[in-house]
């Protein structure tokens, strides 16, 4: 765009004074931006959070498990829900094969666990839980974690 000089004033080829527009510009472009930020602040302060529901968290004493027996715990997590009942599954995972479901009992408020869960084999396991709540909602969730080779017990000292 070239500019001609009319009587000291800037002026483009169509006519409109140059400086006037650069003086409209930023306190168009202003109200421009405080509407979109009103905008998207309204937006975020009506949308509401997802709801969470419970949740189950699954861990394992002593951590990390060694092969031989160990206790699962499962906790439930979020809204007040109480667990009424309980099984946790365990598989290797190289093999696949899955035992047999173990039935958790209650063992402290909102928490129900396996006092002596058997890893026959050490290696990545795959533990699954599902907890029936007091509300008739059927919590299922997963957690894999490695199982170490049990520590042998020390040699008898040599008789002397």
């Amino acid at each position: 765009m070239s500019l001609v000089r009319n009587q000291g004033t800037a002026s483009t080829r169509f006519g409109r004074d140059r400086s006037r527009v650069e003086q409209d510009w930023p306190r168009s472009g202003g109200r421009f931006t405080c509407a979109v930020a009103a905008a998207s602040l309204f937006i975020l302060a009506c949308g509401s959070p997802a709801p969470t529901g419970p949740s189950l968290r699954i861990r394992v004493a002593p951590t990390p498990p060694a092969a031989g027996t160990a206790r699962i715990i499962v906790q439930v997590l979020g809204d007040g829900s109480v667990p009424v009942s309980g099984t946790v599954t365990g598989r290797p995972l190289p093999d696949g094969r899955q035992g047999p479901p173990r039935v958790a009992e209650e063992s402290g408020p909102r928490a129900l666990s396996v006092a002596e869960f058997d890893f026959p084999t050490s290696g990545p396991w795959r533990m699954v839980a599902e907890v029936r709540l007091s509300n008739g909602a059927v919590l299922r969730d997963s957690t894999d974690m490695t199982v170490v080779e049990a520590l042998s017990p020390p040699p008898d000292p040599p008789e002397g």
